[in-house]
């Protein structure tokens, strides 16, 4: 099985011996936070709060897959990154339109904090809470797309979608496994 959240979260305080473990967990905490919140802002962000919170379920479902990185930052900024940035400036930089979440890497920069004061960021906060009980407790009061690790908007084609399981469909996100 799968490494845990928490075991990520210890080895990761471990690794940090300069910082206190408070400090370490709140950082770490704080940074898969704003992972999840960015992801369900652009990625769905244009959903009802129900749609929100599918889409952060099937990041909880990647996380939980042997196939998928074991973080939700690692989850949703998964993709391939050009090398040379890597190397010579120690910064990722995603190819764009390759990665796992399209927003990540579609050429735009995301600042969250732009829109704290929205609508659209009180929905993703609720969101947000509820998934993440769900990753700490391990429990979910609903499943709401059936083990899905995969979804689109209905305007597009991948060719993944060929091979997989279709579970639901809300608003114009569907949803596969």
């Amino acid at each position: 099985m799968k490494k845990s959240l928490l075991l990520g979260v210890s080895m990761l305080l471990c690794a940090c011996a300069n910082a206190s473990a408070s400090e370490g967990l709140v950082s770490f905490e704080v940074a898969e936070r704003k992972c999840l919140a960015e992801a369900l802002f652009f990625e769905a962000g244009n959903q009802p709060l129900i749609g929100m919170i599918a889409v952060g379920e099937v990041i909880v479902n990647r996380i939980k897959s042997d196939n998928y990185p074991d973080t939700i930052c690692d989850v949703v900024h998964e993709g391939p990154i050009y090398k040379w940035h890597y190397k010579q400036l120690n910064k990722k930089v995603p190819i764009k339109h390759k990665c796992q979440f399209s927003y990540y890497c579609d050429g735009k920069t995301e600042n969250i904090a732009d829109f704290e004061r929205t609508q659209t960021y009180q929905k993703v906060v609720k969101a947000v809470i509820y998934i993440l009980d769900i990753l700490n407790t391990g429990k979910s009061k609903i499943r709401i797309v059936d083990g899905a690790t995969h979804y689109h908007a209905d305007y597009v084609n991948p060719h993944w979608s060929k091979h997989l399981e279709q579970t639901i469909q809300i608003e114009n996100h569907i949803f596969y496994k």
